[in-house]
Formats: C-alpha cells, sequence, structure tokens
C-alpha cells in the first residue's frame, strides 16, 4: 500500500479486497472481474513494485493476449524474472526466475508503456518445455504478429 501512497492500515477497510500477497484491490474492481483479470491486476500491481525484474512466461502470454489453453491460464502464479546478479523474489503466489539475460530479452509492453515483460523470442523460448506443439506453434504466431 505504500508504493500507492496508502497507509497499510488502509488494506484492513472493508472496501478493499486481497488478490495476493500485499495485492490490494477495490472491492467493486475486483467484484464483477474474471479470474484471468484478477491475475492481471495482480501481475500488474507486482511489476509496479519489482522495477528491476519483468513478467515472463505465462504471465506475459497472457498479458500479450496469445492464445492459450485453460491449463496455462490455471497456472496461478505470477511469473516475474530479474537478472542472476539480483536477489530472488520469495513471495506467496509469484514464481521467480533469475536469468541470464541481455537488453534485447526484455521489452515494454505495446500498451502499457511502463510495463516490462520478456521479449517475442525470449518468451516463445521460456514457454518451449511447458507448452505442446501446437499450444507453442499459436504462441509463435501470435507473438510474430504486428505490434510485437
Amino acid at each position: 500500500m505504500k508504493v500507492h501512497g496508502e497507509h497499510p492500515s488502509r488494506a484492513w477497510r472493508t472496501d478493499i479486497v486481497r488478490l495476493g500477497s500485499g495485492v490490494y484491490a477495490h472491492r467493486d474492481i475486483a467484484a464483477g472481474a474474471s479470474e484471468v483479470h484478477l491475475y492481471r491486476l495482480r501481475a500488474l500491481a507486482l511489476a509496479r513494485e519489482y522495477r528491476h525484474a519483468w513478467l515472463s512466461h505465462s504471465t506475459a502470454l497472457l498479458l500479450l493476449d496469445c492464445p492459450v489453453t485453460r491449463r496455462v491460464q490455471r497456472d496461478s502464479p505470477v511469473h516475474i524474472s530479474v537478472p542472476v546478479s539480483c536477489a530472488e523474489i520469495t513471495r506467496s503466489g509469484v514464481r521467480c526466475h533469475r536469468v541470464q539475460s541481455g537488453g534485447e530479452d526484455v521489452m515494454k509492453h505495446p500498451l502499457i508503456r511502463w510495463l516490462r515483460i520478456s521479449s517475442p523470442g525470449r518468451l516463445w523460448m521460456e514457454m518451449a518445455s511447458t507448452l505442446g506443439l501446437e499450444e507453442l506453434v499459436a504462441a509463435g504466431d501470435s507473438l510474430v504478429r504486428e505490434p510485437y
């Protein structure tokens, strides 16, 4: 809450709901939201908090609106990557990946300009061991379309 200028006691008010470890939203925002939308809100909040990190793996796929199966959508932890030189983020609901990466491995989201995510090539590589062949081809097709 401090990151957004709110006093920590604000989290205990009745108009605030908890989305995850240290992530809160106004009840009206969360009330009619789908599980995927709540997941996205949680991911965006965590990305704001950890500025040195970027969203990766299935989390980045979902934020790029790539076609993913329910199995991938149910992959509930937020995937976030940090350079190998940084400490691992240990937090409930977060899967941290410490990676050796260059500047070309990270890009800004095409619509959410402050948000850093894995580049299309890196993202395709990250998902290669997780997705089936048809899922990987569909993701790759989606990742190479414009504006990416």
